[in-house]
């Protein structure tokens, strides 16, 4: 089989979509199928060499969000064209939502190539000081992608809603939106978004299982970035509230370590800072931990650092009860969303760690499914499926 896969985003900055944009590439080679990116900066990022590396033509640079621009124009469509015909994909699987990915999936639903969209976040959330900027946002990316976005109130915010009709909208616009995550499915369905097919992201092909660290010590990663939908706040007072019980309670409140990795590092006597990590180092520092900690809240599809941790052996402790539901028995989910609930968890996998033993077997068969072979399948599967319902229409 062979696969374009097309994203708007710089991948010299490695966050969820690109994260998963440059495993899939990796598994899909592996298993013997034919890949080419086109993206900003692709040369710089870490792929196979068997992956053709396209660069996309001139583009500008938002100055504060760092996003590259492009314009869903004829020059941008000329360009996507000439490497679908030179390129011959079986397949386009875009990994964003704005002009690159709008011209690409323009071009190979004109050229009858199945185009497919991967949904990272139907979940936007942004402050709500944002929401006098939601039609200018909506005004924008109706230029750049050429797309008019449906106006359905999917959030409280304003401008939460737009950025999930502009998600909507690209959806709307390729031949298959791909979801990750069973729970962010049946919101898009409930959009309006018929069809949509559920298939994980994929794990690092070089992850291996370990065994637990020794010691009484709980140790906890938390790794993301340092933004306000992420609750690192959450991790950090919750932990604190757990120490305070624990010295409380007669027990030594260093029974509790959080190593937290994003960011800037910092000098903190209560914590370990061990700022921005490259993925070896985050590879590193989740096998030297007992759990991954997700604090988030109504915002995650499926974290790429979550399908890290179960590949390694380590369940994760989420807050988020959509999450708890979706990851099942590999996750171990907080009394409540809280700090509090947080504290409460943590103190309780100290007395007994019954609940982590059982979430680390869970944690490696969950990696299972998540695998390169997994994922190659499962796409070679629905291409060849959907192509073959396009030809018994014409």
């Amino acid at each position: 089989m062979r696969y374009l896969i097309v994203c708007d985003y710089s991948l010299t900055f490695v966050g969820g979509a690109q994260s998963a944009l440059l495993r899939q590439a990796a598994a899909l080679v592996s298993q013997g199928d034919s890949v080419a990116v086109l993206a900003p900066s692709v040369a710089q990022a870490k792929l196979p060499a068997e992956v053709l590396q396209i660069e996309p033509p001139n583009f500008r640079v938002a100055p504060v969000l760092q996003l590259p621009l492009f314009r869903n124009n004829r020059s941008l469509r000329r360009f996507c064209a000439s490497i679908i015909e030179r390129f011959k994909p079986d397949a386009l699987i875009t990994h964003s939502e704005f002009g690159l990915a709008a011209a690409a999936t323009t071009v190979a639903r004109s050229q009858r190539v199945l185009s497919m969209h991967v949904v990272h976040t139907f979940m936007w959330n942004t402050p709500a000081g944002s929401a006098p900027l939601a039609p200018i946002a909506n005004g924008l990316h109706r230029f750049a992608t050429g797309l008019v976005a449906p106006r359905q109130k999917l959030a409280r915010n304003p401008m939460d809603s737009a950025l999930r009709n502009m998600t909507l909208a690209t959806a709307l616009h390729a031949d298959v939106a791909i979801s990750p995550s069973k729970h962010q499915a049946e919101k898009l369905g409930r959009a309006g978004v018929t069809g949509v097919e559920v298939i994980s992201n994929v794990t690092e092909a070089s992850s291996q299982s370990c065994s637990l660290p020794t010691g009484p010590t709980l140790r906890l990663a938390w790794v993301g970035r340092f933004s306000v939908e992420k609750r690192l706040e959450v991790a950090i007072a919750g932990v604190e509230q757990a120490q305070r019980r624990l010295a409380e309670e007669g027990l030594d409140p260093n029974l509790i370590e959080l190593h937290i990795a994003g960011g800037h590092e910092r000098t903190d006597d209560n914590h370990f800072w061990h700022g921005i990590l490259k993925p070896d180092a985050v590879a590193e520092l989740i096998r030297s931990c007992h759990a991954l900690l997700l604090t988030s809240l109504g915002f995650d599809n499926q974290p790429m650092v979550a399908l890290e941790a179960f590949s390694h052996g380590r369940p994760v402790i989420v807050t988020d009860p959509v999450l708890g539901e979706e990851f099942g028995e590999a996750a171990i989910l907080t009394e409540t969303p809280d700090a509090h609930g947080l504290a409460s968890t943590l103190v309780e996998l100290i007395k007994t760690n019954i609940p982590l033993e059982a979430a680390v077997s869970a944690a490696r068969n969950y990696s299972a499914s998540t695998s390169a072979v997994a994922h190659s399948q499962r796409l070679r599967e629905l291409v060849e499926f959907r192509t073959g319902l396009r030809k018994d229409v014409l």
